[in-house]
């Protein structure tokens, strides 16, 4: 939000000010669940098996695993 309102002569010359105002809104009430522990956040990936497959490592330690 910090980086928002720094920026915001530049936010408002490439869109206008009502959706510069429902981002602060967005981003106020974001922080805001984050603190309050009210809203999380999940990462899912999805993939499409080729012949029944999908050939993605089914864990995070098998993702790091091929890193290496």
């Amino acid at each position: 939000m910090r980086r928002l309102e720094a920026n915001a002569e530049q936010a408002r010359r490439i869109t206008d000010d009502t959706t510069y105002r429902i981002w602060r809104l967005y981003m106020a009430g974001s922080a805001h669940g984050f603190r309050s522990g009210r809203l999380n956040v999940y990462q899912t990936l999805l993939a499409k098996p080729l012949h029944g497959e999908s050939r993605l490592p089914l864990t995070r330690e098998d993702w790091y695993r091929c890193l290496q």
